[in-house]
C-alpha cells in the first residue's frame, strides 16, 4: 500500500480553518485543502495539500497499488515537541489504515523546513519519495528563503550567526570613520579581529549562561539595595586612579623643575 502524506509543521491547517488532524482519505484532504485555500489563498500549504490530492489520483491508476492520502500537522514548538507530534499522527493514519499490507509513503511538502521532520516519518515508515512543491519561483531560491526564515526564527542560530556577520560588515564603515580621525585600517582591522575572536571563545566555551546568571545576580544586589560593597570597590578605584595620576603628575612637574624648563614659582603658583 502506498501513503501519500502531506506535511505541514506550521499548524496553518488547524489554526486557519479549525480542523483536527490528521486529515485522512482524499475526499477529507480536497475539502481541508479547500476551507485552507478560503481562509489564507496565499498559504503555501494550500498547494501541498491539492498536491497530495493530484498525486493520489495520478497514483491510483497505476499497477492496481491500493493508495490512500493523508495529511498531518503539528503545532509550534520546540524541535523535539513538533517531532513528537509528527511521530504521533503518522502513527494515527498508520493505525487508521488498518491493513495487512507493508505501506510505504511519499512525502509531500512546501520546503526544507518540513522536510526536517523526515527522519521521524521514515522511523515508522518506509519513505519511496519526496515531492517538494514550489509555485512559481525557483527551487533554490525557496530553500534559501526557509533556512534565512528558520535562522531568523531560531534564538540560538540567530545570535551564533548574525553577531559575527553584522561585526563584518561594520568593518568598512569604522575603516572609514577612522580615516577622518587619524586612525590607521589596520586597527580597526585588528580590533574588529579581537572582538571575533573574543565572541568565538564566549561561544565556544559555553560562556553564555556564566554571563546571564553573573548579570542576573548583580541586577538582583542592585534591585535589593545592597550596594554597600559595589559603592567601596568603585571608591577604592577611583582612588587607586586618582593616586596614580596625581604621582605621575607630581613626577612630571619634578622633571621639568629639574630640567629647568618650569620655573620653580610656577610650581609654587
Amino acid at each position: 500500500m502506498l501513503l501519500v502524506l502531506c506535511v505541514d509543521l506550521d499548524d496553518d491547517l488547524g489554526r486557519k480553518t479549525g480542523r483536527r488532524t490528521p486529515v485522512i482519505g482524499r475526499d477529507e484532504v480536497e475539502s481541508a485543502a479547500v476551507d485552507l485555500a478560503t481562509a489564507d489563498p496565499e498559504d503555501s500549504d494550500v498547494n501541498v495539500l491539492f498536491q497530495g490530492v493530484h498525486a493520489y489520483d495520478e497514483l491510483s491508476g497505476e499497477d492496481g497499488e491500493e493508495v490512500e492520502v493523508a495529511a498531518v500537522t503539528v503545532t509550534n514548538g520546540s524541535d523535539v515537541k513538533a517531532n513528537r507530534a509528527v511521530g504521533d499522527e503518522v502513527d494515527t493514519v498508520l493505525a487508521a489504515l488498518s491493513t495487512g499490507e507493508n505501506v510505504r509513503a511519499i512525502v509531500i511538502t512546501d520546503g526544507a523546513q518540513d522536510e526536517s521532520v523526515l527522519p521521524v516519518i521514515r522511523s515508522r515508515v518506509p519513505i519511496d519519495g519526496v515531492r517538494r512543491v514550489v509555485v512559481r519561483q525557483a527551487q533554490d531560491l525557496e530553500s534559501m528563503y526557509y533556512t534565512i526564515k528558520q535562522v531568523l526564527a531560531d534564538p540560538e542560530t540567530r545570535g551564533t550567526i548574525l553577531v559575527p556577520l553584522g561585526i563584518l560588515l561594520l568593518v568598512y564603515p569604522f575603516v572609514v570613520i577612522a580615516g577622518y580621525f587619524g586612525v590607521g585600517g589596520a586597527t580597526v582591522l585588528g580590533l574588529t579581529s579581537a572582538l571575533l575572536g573574543l565572541y568565538t571563545l564566549f561561544r565556544g566555551l559555553g560562556l553564555e549562561r556564566v554571563v546571564d546568571d553573573a548579570a542576573s545576580h548583580l541586577r538582583n544586589v542592585l534591585y535589593e539595595g545592597r550596594v554597600t560593597l559595589i559603592t567601596y570597590i568603585v571608591a577604592a578605584a577611583l582612588l587607586v586612579v586618582g593616586g596614580v595620576q596625581g604621582v605621575e603628575t607630581l613626577s612630571a612637574v619634578g622633571d621639568a623643575v629639574v630640567e629647568g624648563t618650569l620655573p620653580p614659582s610656577a610650581v609654587l603658583a
